[in-house]
């Protein structure tokens, strides 16, 4: 999986961080959907997730097609 940056100098400024994690995890699950071309199972794998925790995480975020 890609490495993410921690310089934060060009980051949007977070007033909420719960709002924040919630975009970055909805974000991070985008990605590792379309590079898995929308495989669940493969992407849970990716992620280190079972297929069940992707699931809910995925409707969670309003993803489950």
């Amino acid at each position: 999986m890609t490495r993410y940056s921690t310089d934060l100098s060009q980051a949007e400024e977070v007033t909420d961080f719960r709002e924040a994690t919630e975009k970055f995890e909805k974000a991070v699950l985008e990605l590792a959907l379309a590079k898995s071309r929308y495989n669940q199972r493969q992407t849970a794998k990716a992620l280190n997730l079972s297929y069940d925790q992707l699931r809910h995480t995925l409707k969670k975020h309003d993803l489950l097609g």
